[in-house]
């Protein structure tokens, strides 16, 4: 699809040095993957909420069923 926007020239600049990519079409694409990468990964973290529990003590992860007897 091809769609024409502005884009910010610094920012593309400084994407593209961050990333290596050579042209605004690889940038624009991988920007566009790891946003749905990211938001798929808030969804998660929002569905197991609760469910896990850190120890910073022993630096591990718990579920929280664990620690709830079974009836």
């Amino acid at each position: 699809m091809k769609t024409q926007i502005d884009i910010d020239e610094d920012l593309l600049r400084e994407a593209m040095k961050a990333t290596g990519l050579s042209s605004t079409q690889e940038v624009i694409r991988a920007a566009l993957e790891k946003l749905v990468r990211l938001e798929k990964q808030r969804e998660t973290l929002r569905s197991i909420e609760g469910s896990i529990t850190y120890d910073p003590v022993t630096e591990t992860w718990t579920a929280k069923d664990q620690f709830e007897p079974t009836p």
